[in-house]
C-alpha cells in the first residue's frame, strides 16, 4: 500500500478495515488536527471550494474505488438499472459513490420505468400549489377544473418558460424518462447532445417525437447526460466545492448534490425537496458499493 497523503484518505482505509469502529478512530485521530484535511480536493462542501483545492478531481479521476455489484431488481427494472450502469461507464462516471446517488435519484423518480409525468387531477390543490407555487396562478375553484384538464393544466405551469413558448408546449414537452426532464428548451439541449455524441448509433429527435425520451436507452443516455452536465456549473462550485462529478468523498454529499442537480442547483434540498433526498436516500440504500477504497491504494 502506498502512503496515505490525506485524512479523508486515511478515514476512508480505516472505515474499510474496521467499520464503524474504524469510522469512531479517524474521527477521532481527525479531530485531533482540527478536522483539517490540507489535500482536501474541495468535493465535499462549499467550504472547500477555494484555490486550488479541486485539482484531484479536476480530471475525471474518481479518488475513491468501489464497484456496485449487487443488482438485485429482476425484469425491466434490473435490465434498465444495467443500462443506467452502462450509460455512466461510457459517459465516465466511475466514482461508485456518484453512481449510487443517480440510480437513488432516479428510483425515486420514476421506479428505473421511463414515464410521462402524470396528471394532477386526483391532487389536492394545496399539494399542487406547494409543488408548482407562484405558477399556479388562478383560483381554488378554477384550478379545481384546470387540473382535470392535461394540456391545459400543463401550459399554465410550464408554459411561456425555458422554450415552451407556443400553446400547447407544456404538456407536449413535460417531464419524461427516467429523471423527468422537462421543458422544450432541456428537449432540445439533450436532443442535440445525444446526436453529437452518438453514443447510441441513431439519430433521436426529441422535439417532433418527445415520447422518444421514454425509450429505456435514449432515456437512459439522456439522464446520465443530464447530470453530468448539470454538475459542470458554478452554483455546484459554490454550493459542493466541485463541478466534477467524478471527485465525491463520501455517500452523503454524493446524493445532497445529484438530489439538489436534479432538483435544480437553485433550490434549498434541506427546505422544500426536504423529502426528495429522503427518498433518494431510501432508493439507494438497496445498491451496495463492494471493496471501497481511496485511488492510490496498491
Amino acid at each position: 500500500m502506498k502512503h496515505l497523503k490525506s485524512i479523508e484518505e486515511f478515514k476512508a482505509v480505516n472505515e474499510q478495515l474496521f467499520g464503524n469502529f474504524g469510522k469512531t478512530l479517524s474521527d477521532k485521530v481527525a479531530a485531533l488536527f482540527g478536522g483539517n484535511d490540507p489535500s482536501k480536493t474541495g468535493a465535499s462542501g462549499a467550504s472547500g471550494a477555494s484555490g486550488a483545492s479541486n485539482v484531484a478531481g479536476a480530471s475525471g479521476t474518481s479518488p475513491v474505488t468501489g464497484e456496485i455489484t449487487n443488482i438485485s431488481a429482476s425484469g425491466d427494472k434490473g435490465k434498465n438499472i444495467q443500462l443506467l450502469m452502462d450509460a455512466m461507464k461510457r459517459n465516465g462516471i466511475t466514482n461508485p459513490y456518484t453512481q449510487k446517488a443517480i440510480l437513488g435519484t432516479i428510483g425515486k423518480e420514476s421506479g428505473f420505468i421511463p414515464k410521462d409525468e402524470k396528471g394532477y387531477g386526483n391532487t389536492s390543490n394545496s399539494r399542487i400549489r406547494k409543488i408548482f407555487g407562484k405558477r399556479v396562478t388562478v383560483s381554488d375553484s378554477e384550478l379545481s377544473s384546470l387540473k382535470n384538464n392535461d394540456s391545459k393544466f400543463f401550459d399554465m405551469v410550464y408554459g411561456k418558460r425555458y422554450g415552451n413558448d407556443s400553446p400547447g408546449d407544456g404538456y407536449k414537452y413535460r417531464g419524461r424518462g427516467f429523471n423527468q426532464i422537462t421543458f422544450k428548451g432541456s428537449y432540445k439541449k439533450y436532443n442535440d447532445l445525444l446526436n453529437k455524441e452518438n453514443k447510441l448509433g441513431r439519430t433521436v429527435d426529441l422535439i417532433n417525437n418527445p415520447d422518444q425520451l421514454n425509450d429505456v436507452q435514449v432515456a437512459a443516455e439522456a439522464a446520465i447526460l443530464f447530470f453530468k452536465t448539470k454538475s459542470q456549473s458554478d452554483t455546484m462550485q459554490r454550493k459542493y466545492g466541485t463541478k466534477d462529478i467524478n471527485s465525491f468523498k463520501d455517500q452523503d454529499t454524493a446524493l445532497r448534490a445529484i438530489v439538489n442537480i436534479n432538483a435544480g442547483l437553485g433550490n434549498d434540498i434541506e427546505g422544500k425537496y426536504v423529502s426528495h433526498l429522503a427518498n433518494a436516500t431510501r432508493a439507494a440504500n438497496q445498491f451496495t458499493i463492494t471493496s471501497t477504497g481511496v485511488s492510490n491504494m496498491a
